[in-house]
């Protein structure tokens, strides 16, 4: 067996003393090396150790690791990291805005490596030393004060003997009535070194237990951690923990213990995760998923044919870099094993790339502002090394694991210094990036808490953050988390979990600035797919009746025998009512699709109606088996008709004394849900409702995987249509089975979800049951497919039949409902109250826009010039969908192509949009099997700036969502579908960026091109709305 050398840490600095080695195997020899010259050795029994020097650290000598461990040879050196030099005198340290008078840990960031921070208040003469450390290779440190009395405590850096000013001052704040238990990550298993927990309390002392016993305790800088326990956890043993601040003289908060995390044997979880890409030179490679107290063994073979040979072996840690022998070759495959407690666990292969012929300059994203301590970098090769630098210094480093990379970096931002990055592939360094000069500003606005704002989570996002600030969340008046922003959106950990009574608001500070704290906040709302407050009834059957429904160019004449079942809120203690306590109840009427007509299809929605039963509707799912007997036509027509008689009967019973249905039923709130042809049948029944001379009130559709046989136009209310893309019956092979037409046709307030790997069947028990479908490897399982139904119709029904306020973000996106967060579910959203910038030539109805005739990429719907930087036919064009590649929609819309950097501009002419909340655009990545239009698997990414008379703002699509690669299906990528979706940029994360934005004065949108280095996407339906 071999050894890899161990991983020396970026970064290092002139004048430091320290320097992390990981990857170490426990037990091994490790020799530090400076310029070739070992320097010091230990013995290391953990995967990672930190080295004291005798002496400094000088700028550009060479500093490189290697391991033995007996009988296997010794490793050879690891890649070199270089000694940065240091800016002298250093810029101060940054501290929190706020430190808890009972915090036993404070943080301190934007530091060089190496450089010691000091903690001081003022005192007698002038200064108190209250504790100091000494920074990490990020430029940061955690330490324990002596006293934190005083109302504000402030900071010093000091390098190479030189001491920069004092920081902006923290403020010294009551410390917290209560400490929340800690959050622990399950699953933990044996042999295992760490415990992961969040949920924690900034500057709290947590204790760790195995089955009651103390394993010892840490003070916890940060709000989740990484908790190297010492020792090997044990099977069966039972792990908690809990925080406290009690050390302080007048400090004592004893927080709950947690719940218990059972230790088990280990499992197929363990498999690590080698990072893509690998290119040919790479000497470094990212492994994720390493768990502490296991080994990490690479392997690779020449090619496919070739035998697999052994890289050498690194003791996992929590760092996911990984050094290497000797630098990959092309067309090497490379695989990952880890091994924990006997248990061994591959990786999926990588194969290692040719090195790019040139290596682009990344781009800088602008604005920066003085005191941050974050770069966000775009245009960078994933796997890339990418180094930052201010006014030439090295000030942060990161591995690339996408086109774009956010570095943090120390020294922090200093106004006027200039800003450039660069990056390293395959050991060959590109050119450096163009600069971006350090700003300061005048003022900070108020940030904005985002919905939603869901009881239970730890974290919420908030817009209006400005690049570099600490946005920090208040729950009433009480801190609960902080975070550093990236600019525009930024999620913040929370400490504590939100209850429905939490009050969130938010505010931000970047040097000695703090802004207003935020109002009008969202309020908590709780899971749409929990049990409402009442009881749902057992389903029961009603009587049957007739409909007799004529010819139709889509069925013969038939008299249908109707029935179903009822579901609704049942009084207390008495099955056989309705409760009375929340009457008038809104009225959803379920219509199934076609099926063998001798199975109870209707029956298939259980899980369904009684979720809607408990929150207060009364529920009918109609039996069509009547109409799926019939030999001839697709019968979407008799679907709506018999859908429209079970809302008139149900309305009748409703206005009929002594019916169990009697004043029961709200005939101003009716919701209608389809499946498959029942789908389209409830938009044939609206589209016919609105026709009728006194139209039944019906508020909201929602069609799940409908066919699309008669074509047609919705419009009277709101439709909300769910659909699969692995789904094998409405498959969008042709037009009648195409739902996106169906959403493209609508004029009404309308959405959609796309779901990423769901199938037709899965959303009717009773099909499942008797299935009939094909279903493609990989497809989500029945009760996946219940669980997103559930939550999103439960969310748009109590939006829209409950007037329950919060829950329609569920439906615009991109947020999803509790426990479907992990899902690839993909939204369309489009209100009627909105001004639009471009549409690419269809007709609006509702807006009164004419059809656009002939197609022109050069003007936009307001009649105001659109560019492309590059103007060739095959990069940019307006053009039907139906002339794109896989693209599913029937909608006009402009394609986009780059393999360089491009910008795409759209004029305004100074429009006021303070009326509006959203930027939104629709956004879908182009597809056609067997060609290279966007990057293999993986997300899009693009750049959208915000134009007005007092300057610029630009937001990075993939803060707010992902723009997927289309979802391939397997043996069928014939129908892989390039679908839309819609991305709401807010407002307010705009004039976050530059505060000295003018909404009320916005001269154009424009979208850059380059995040990714190649790409090919549709774009339609530019526009401001609420």
């Amino acid at each position: 067996m071999a050894l890899l050398p161990p991983t020396v840490g970026e970064r290092l600095a002139r004048c430091g003393t320290s320097v992390a080695v990981w990857g170490i195997v426990p037990g091994a020899s490790v020799e530090l090396r400076v310029d070739g010259t070992t320097v010091q050795t230990q013995t290391v029994n953990d995967s990672w150790i930190v080295f004291t020097l005798a002496s400094e650290l000088a700028a550009n000598q060479s500093v490189s690791a290697r391991q033995t461990l007996a009988p296997d040879p010794t490793s050879n050196d690891s890649p070199a990291v270089v000694v940065g030099d240091v800016q002298i005198p250093p810029p101060p340290p940054r501290l929190t805005p706020d430190i808890f008078s009972c915090a036993n840990c404070v943080y301190v960031d934007g530091l060089a490596p190496g450089a010691t921070v000091t903690l001081l208040t003022g005192g007698v003469d002038g200064t108190r030393t209250l504790g100091s450390a000494v920074a990490d290779g990020d430029g940061t440190a955690c330490f324990s004060p002596s006293d934190l009395s005083a109302d504000q405590v402030f900071g010093t850096a000091t390098v190479c003997a030189s001491t920069s000013v004092f920081s902006p001052p923290s403020n010294v704040i009551a410390a917290p009535a209560s400490l929340p238990a800690p959050n622990l990550s399950a699953p933990i298993f044996g042999c295992q070194t760490f415990v992961d927990m969040d949920g924690l309390t900034q500057g709290a002392t947590v204790e760790v237990f195995d089955s009651g016993v103390s394993l010892g305790t840490f003070c916890s800088c940060w709000g989740a951690v990484h908790c190297n326990v010492g020792t090997a956890l044990a099977t069966g043993h039972a792990i908690t923990a809990k925080q406290s601040m009690m050390a302080r003289a007048g400090c004592t908060t004893d927080g709950a213990m947690s719940s218990a995390v059972t230790v088990i044997a280990p499992d197929a979880r363990i498999k690590p995760v080698l990072e893509p890409v690998l290119y040919d030179g790479d000497q470094l490679v990212r492994v994720d998923n390493q768990i502490g107290g296991g080994v990490i063994t690479l392997y690779a073979r020449a090619n496919a044919s070739a035998p697999e040979n052994e890289l050498g072996r690194a003791g996992a840690s929590q760092f996911d870099i990984i050094a290497l022998n000797a630098p990959l070759t092309v067309g090497q495959i490379v695989r990952a094993k880890q091994s924990l407690c006997g248990h061994d666990e591959f990786s999926d292969p990588q194969t290692v790339q040719p090195r790019p012929v040139s290596i682009a300059a990344p781009v800088v994203r602008a604005p920066l502002y003085d005191c941050g301590t974050l770069v966000p970098v775009d245009g960078v090769l994933p796997g890339a090394q990418v180094r930052v630098f201010q006014s030439g210094f090295p000030v942060g480093f990161a591995l690339a694991g996408g086109s774009t990379v956010t570095v943090h970096v120390g020294p922090a931002l200093q106004n006027g210094n200039d800003i450039t990055a660069s990056q390293r592939v395959g050991g060959v360094d590109g050119p450096l990036s163009a600069a971006v000069t350090v700003g300061s500003l005048a003022s900070l606005p108020a940030p904005q808490v985002l919905a939603p704002v869901r009881i239970g989570d730890r974290s919420a996002n908030v817009a209006g953050a400005v690049p570099g600030a600490y946005v920090e969340v208040l729950d009433g008046t009480q801190l609960v988390g902080t975070a550093s922003a990236e600019g525009g959106v930024v999620t913040v950990p929370l400490a504590q979990a939100i209850t429905a009574a939490s009050q969130l608001h938010a505010r931000q500070t970047l040097c000695a600035q703090t802004s207003p704290t935020s109002t009008g906040d969202p309020s908590p709302i709780g899971d749409p797919s929990q049990q409402g407050p009442f009881t749902p009834s057992a389903p029961g059957d009603v009587p049957t009746f007739t409909l007799n429904v004529p010819a139709t160019p889509d069925g013969p004449s038939a008299t249908l025998t109707l029935g179903g079942e009822l579901t609704y809120p049942q009084a207390p203690g008495n099955p056989g009512a309705v409760d009375p306590g929340g009457a008038p109840y809104p009225l959803v009427v379920i219509a199934h699709g076609m099926h063998d007509s001798s199975v109870p299809s209707y029956q298939g929605y259980r899980y369904l109606t009684s979720q809607l039963a408990s929150l207060g509707m009364i529920c009918f799912s109609i039996d069509l088996n009547s109409v799926n007997a019939i030999e001839s036509g697709t019968n979407i027509d008799h679907r709506g008709d018999a859908i429209l008689a079970a809302v008139s009967m149900l309305l009748q019973r409703n206005g009929a004394a002594g019916d169990l249905l009697q004043n029961m039923i709200d005939p101003a709130r009716i919701g209608l849900i389809g499946h498959s042809r029942g789908a389209e049948g409830v938009v044939d029944a609206q589209v016919k409702n609105v026709q009728r001379g006194t139209p039944f009130q019906i508020r909201c559709v929602v069609p799940i995987a409908p066919t699309n046989f008669l074509s047609l136009d919705f419009t009277g209310s709101s439709l909300f249509i769910v659909y699969g893309a692995f789904d094998n019956d409405v498959s969008g092979a042709s037009v009648v089975v195409n739902p996106f037409f169906i959403y493209d046709h609508a004029q009404c307030p309308k959405a959609m979800i796309f779901i990423h790997r769901a199938r037709h069947n899965g959303f009717n028990t009773v099909w499942v049951a008797t299935d009939n479908e094909t279903v493609l490897p990989g497809t989500l399982s029945p009760d996946e497919h219940q669980a997103i139904l559930k939550g999103y119709v439960s969310a748009y029904f109590q939006d829209l039949l409950l007037a329950s306020p919060g829950y329609e973000v569920y439906v615009s996106g991109p947020s999803r409902p509790p426990g479907l967060e992990t899902y690839s579910i993909h939204h369309q959203y489009q209100l009627v109250n909105r001004l639009v910038v471009d549409n690419f030539g269809d007709a609006d109805a509702q807006l009164g826009l004419a059809a656009e005739t002939p197609l022109r990429r050069d003007l936009n719907r307001l009649a105001q010039p659109v560019a492309y930087s590059d103007t060739s036919t095959s990069a940019w064009a307006n053009q039907s969908s139906q002339a794109l590649s896989q693209n599913p929609h029937d909608s006009d819309m402009t394609e986009l192509v780059w393999s360089v950097p491009q910008i795409y501009s759209s004029e305004v002419d100074s429009r006021d949009v303070r009326a509006f909340t959203f930027l939104s655009l629709r956004l879908g990545q182009q597809y056609q099997s067997g060609a290279v239009l966007n990057p293999a698997n993986q997300p899009q990414d693009l750049l959208v700036t915000l134009l007005t008379s007092g300057g610029a703002a630009t937001v990075r699509i993939g803060t707010i969502t992902d723009v997927p690669f289309p979802d391939q299906r397997p043996g069928q990528d014939w129908i892989t579908k390039a679908a839309l979706k819609t991305v709401r940029v807010p407002l307010a994360a705009f004039a976050g960026i530059n505060p000295a934005l003018r909404l009320g004065a916005v001269t154009g949108v424009r979208l850059n091109f380059g995040v990714t280095p190649l790409g090919a996407i549709s774009g339609d339906d530019v526009e401001f709305t609420v």
